[in-house]
């Protein structure tokens, strides 16, 4: 049996050799995702990946990766390029379906020229006709639909060989100038497990199948990302039946997977990684958990990874923010609080806990310009949410007292708040509610919302409209008949969906 390459082995390689073989795994990746896939959002993914994320500085200036990559946005273009021909085709195939139906339509010349007994005589002797008119048309059509498909499915596999040809070179070529072990080398078909295996829904089941095929993984970072989480995963979950020892044993081993992951990424290759900064949030979350002082630096350094690689996902620095305020920061994170609401995210929120450090910079000394800082934050939210901010003093007061008197105001003004929106999604979906049993023709004002209110005068009103047009035996027939195709059964379900989802929605949620 072969030797396995250890952690040890991994980290005694040189850096520019790691690099090497992770960009080399990383377009093979690149290549399996689009063959698998062959999705629309993958290839913007993999295109937007290669063009504006990746790090020139770090990436290894070898003419074979060049090469690859210069493939991978060429067959991602082409395939960018047969979607839009896929959809054009199918267009041209419903317009060729359309005129067929119109070429077995009897002559209507002949139809408005003859008299009742020529016009009977001429549409029998043209049905026959006609269909087969239609049969040859559809025929044709798919024939030529079928045909022009193949083109293109002939077209994408001689794509793909392409593809998959020019990576053999690069491999071969990388491994040539690099001499690096093959076992670092990653297969499309040992990618190919690895994604079925992160689909595994049964965590436990995943970290041993991931367990498995670590030392297939040594230099893909990834890997040890999603080794580490899935471990994390698992010791969180209340629902497992583990035990404190067991569940400790599995923060400990996803430390270790994390620490992998962070000595082989070092080299970063990608200017944004959002993987890096979630492996950098979930470590310090296990950090957090040994409340050990001697953490803060790596917390912090962890802090500033995450929020280094996060890009423009504002979800992302939010939770920086509030990993700051874990460890007592509050001036990183007020920074980081006014960049969110100066975007206008999660605005009232992210004000609020803005507001609230400005008060205690004030209070405590500890900034000159807090004072001034809040008359800007003030101005951002608006005079309609002022309300929300935690209060600034005239004069140093007690911050306890100001936190007791804030919290007194928040609590009755967010009574208020569920009162109001409560009551507004109730009425509205009250309408209509009551508005799926139809008004009567021609009874009623209907298109007003005031009709269908759940209102004492309202009620009275339909029940009057329905006693009314149900004495009518005319007109009872026509409204039975119109009840009966209304099915209240989905429409009743489809507007408690809509409920939901409107409850979900709510504005106040986010203050």
């Amino acid at each position: 049996m072969g030797n396995v390459v250890t952690q040890k082995g991994i980290e005694e390689i040189d850096q520019n050799v790691l690099r090497a073989v992770y960009a080399l795994n990383m377009c093979t990746v690149s290549v399996s995702q689009i063959i698998d896939y062959n999705d629309v959002y993958i290839l913007e993914q993999e295109y937007e990946a290669i063009l504006n994320n990746l790090n020139l500085e770090t990436m290894p200036k070898a003419d074979a990766l060049k090469n690859i990559l210069i493939e991978l946005l060429n067959t991602i273009t082409f395939f960018r390029i047969q979607e839009i021909r896929k959809t054009e085709i199918e267009k041209k195939y419903q317009q060729k379906m359309k005129n067929a139906i119109w070429s077995a339509i009897p002559n209507l010349n002949v139809i408005v020229a003859g008299g009742p007994v020529a016009i009977a005589y001429s549409l029998a002797s043209q049905v026959g006709i006609g269909y087969m008119n239609y049969r040859k048309e559809k025929n044709n059509a798919l024939n030529e639909k079928e045909k022009e498909a193949l083109e293109l499915r002939i077209t994408a596999i001689e794509q793909f060989n392409a593809l998959r040809r020019e990576l053999f070179t690069t491999a071969w070529e990388l491994a040539e100038e690099y001499n690096f072990d093959d076992r670092l080398r990653l297969t499309e078909k040992q990618i190919k497990q690895y994604n079925k295996i992160l689909m595994d829904q049964d965590e436990l089941r995943k970290y041993v199948r991931l367990e498995a095929i670590q030392d297939k993984f040594e230099a893909f970072p990834p890997f040890w990302y999603f080794f580490g989480h899935t471990a994390c995963y698992i010791a969180e979950n209340k629902d497992l039946p583990l035990e404190p020892w067991e569940r400790d044993e599995f923060r400990r081993k996803s430390k270790i997977h994390f620490q992998k992951y962070a000595n082989l990424n070092k080299f970063n290759i990608l200017r944004e990684d959002q993987m890096t900064s979630a492996f950098a949030l979930e470590y310090i979350d296990l950090l957090l958990l040994e409340e050990n002082t001697d953490n803060k630096p790596k917390i912090d350094e962890l802090i500033h990874i995450a929020v280094d690689m996060s890009g423009n996902s504002l979800d992302i620095k939010e939770l920086c923010a509030i990993a700051y305020l874990k460890i007592g920061n509050t001036d990183a994170s007020a920074e980081l609080l006014k960049q969110l609401v100066n975007e206008e995210y999660n605005t009232i929120t992210n004000a609020k806990l803005l507001s609230r450090i400005y008060v205690s910079q004030y209070l405590n000394g500890s900034s000159k310009t807090a004072k001034f800082d809040y008359k800007t934050l003030q101005l951002r939210v608006g005079e309609n949410n002022l309300d929300y901010l935690f209060p600034m003093p005239e004069k140093i007061e007690e911050d306890s007292k100001l936190q007791l008197e804030y919290l007194e105001d928040q609590k009755a003004r967010l009574q208020m708040d569920y009162r109001l929106a409560i009551n507004e999604l109730s009425r509205k979906f009250t309408i209509k509610f009551n508005a799926v049993m139809p008004a009567p023709d021609g009874y009623g004002d209907s298109s007003h919302d005031d009709y269908y209110s759940y209102s004492e005068q309202a009620i009275m009103r339909r029940e009057d409209d329905f006693k009314r047009v149900l004495m009518d035996s005319t007109k009872s027939n026509e409204f039975i008949h119109e009840l009966s195709s209304v099915g209240f059964r989905f429409k009743y379900i489809d507007i408690l969906n809509e409920v939901m989802v409107a409850y979900d929605d709510l504005e106040l949620w986010k203050k």
